[in-house]
C-alpha cells in the first residue's frame, strides 16, 4: 500500500553526484525533508552526530569513489568509502528504509550479450564493483529494511558536471568531425531523473530487496549506439566510427557487458522506467533550454 512522502526526512549522501542533483530536485516538489550537507561518509562519529539530530526516515547512500581506475590504483580508499562506510552507517540506524546505490557492472562478464537479471551470476572484474558487492552483501546480512539498486550506464543532471557522458560526447563533437567509440562494449543508458522518480515510487509503497534499475531498451545498447544516438538527436553531422582495440586505455578491467533488464521491478508491477532514447531526448531537450 502506498504512503504520502509529505514531511518524510531524507538523508542523502553523494550530495554533489549527477543523480543527488536530481533526486534533490523531484523530492523538494513532493514536500520531503531532505538532509544536504556534504559529510565525510567515511568519518563515522558524523553518521553518529546526524543520525541522531537529524533522525531521518530514510537513507539514500549514493556517496562513492567511482572513478574506476582511480579505484585500481587506490584500493584501500575504495573500499573505506564504498564498502566501510556502509558498516559506520548501519551501526547507528534502527529500521530506517536504506536505499544503497550500486551499479550493474558487479556481474562482470558472466553473460557475454544479454541482460543481466538480479539472479543472474555475480562476478566483478574490478575494485569499484568489488567495493560496491561487498557492501550489498553486508547490507542484505546485517539490515533487513533495504532497496540495493543495481543502476545501468549514467547520465543527467548539470551539463557542466565532470561524470556527465553526454555532455563529454557534445563537447568532442564541437572539437572534431570525428568520434570515436566502442563498438563491442554493451550496457543499459540510464536517467538520473528517471531513477530518482524510480526510488519516489519505490519509498511510498514501502518496498524492499534487490532491484536492477536501468531505462528500458529491447536488447543491449553498444557504446557506439549511445553516442550515435546522442550525436544524431542533437541534430548533429559528426561521424561515429568504432575504435579499435586498446584506444581507450584503462587502468580497470571493465566489464564488456553492464546491460541489465528490471526484473524484479516488472515483477512487482513498479517498473517506472522508459525506454532510454526517450530519456535520452528528454534530457537533450533540457539542457538546450
Amino acid at each position: 500500500m502506498s504512503s504520502n512522502i509529505i514531511g518524510k526526512k531524507i538523508l542523502l549522501t553523494g550530495v554533489n553526484g549527477m543523480l543527488c542533483e536530481d533526486i534533490i530536485k523531484l523530492f523538494k516538489k513532493k514536500d520531503s525533508i531532505l538532509y544536504t550537507e556534504y559529510f565525510d561518509v567515511n568519518d563515522e562519529l558524523k553518521w553518529k552526530e546526524i543520525i541522531e539530530n537529524f533522525k531521518p526516515d530514510v537513507v539514500i547512500h549514493a556517496a562513492a569513489i567511482t572513478d574506476l581506475d582511480f579505484c585500481e590504483l587506490n584500493p584501500d580508499l575504495c573500499f573505506e568509502t564504498n564498502f566501510r562506510s556502509v558498516i559506520k552507517m548501519i551501526k547507528y540506524l534502527k529500521n530506517e528504509k536504506i536505499i544503497f546505490i550500486s551499479s550493474a557492472g558487479i556481474y562482470g562478464n558472466s553473460i557475454k550479450d544479454d541482460f543481466y537479471h538480479e539472479s543472474s551470476e555475480i562476478n566483478p572484474t574490478t575494485i569499484y564493483h568489488e567495493s560496491k558487492y561487498k557492501a550489498e552483501n553486508y547490507i542484505s546480512s546485517n539490515y533487513s529494511n533495504y532497496i540495493i539498486l543495481r543502476l545501468g550506464w549514467l547520465f543527467g543532471g548539470d551539463k557542466k558536471h565532470n561524470k556527465n557522458f553526454v555532455s563529454k560526447i557534445l563537447k568532442q563533437s564541437s572539437e572534431s568531425n570525428t568520434i570515436y567509440s566502442n563498438n563491442k562494449t554493451i550496457g543499459s543508458p540510464t536517467y538520473t531523473l528517471d531513477v530518482a522518480n524510480q526510488i519516489y515510487h519505490l519509498i511510498i509503497n514501502d518496498i524492499k530487496g534487490v532491484f536492477n534499475c536501468a531505462n528500458r531498451s529491447k536488447k543491449p545498447v553498444t557504446r557506439m549506439h549511445y553516442v550515435k544516438s546522442i550525436i544524431n538527436l542533437s541534430n548533429l553531422k559528426n561521424e561515429v566510427i568504432p575504435s579499435v582495440d586498446n584506444y581507450f586505455k584503462r587502468n580497470s578491467n571493465v566489464p564488456h557487458n553492464e546491460s541489465c533488464i528490471n526484473f524484479n521491478l516488472n515483477k512487482i508491477n513498479l517498473n517506472k522506467m522508459l525506454d532510454w532514447k526517450i530519456s535520452l531526448e528528454n534530457y537533450l531537450k533540457k539542457i538546450d533550454e
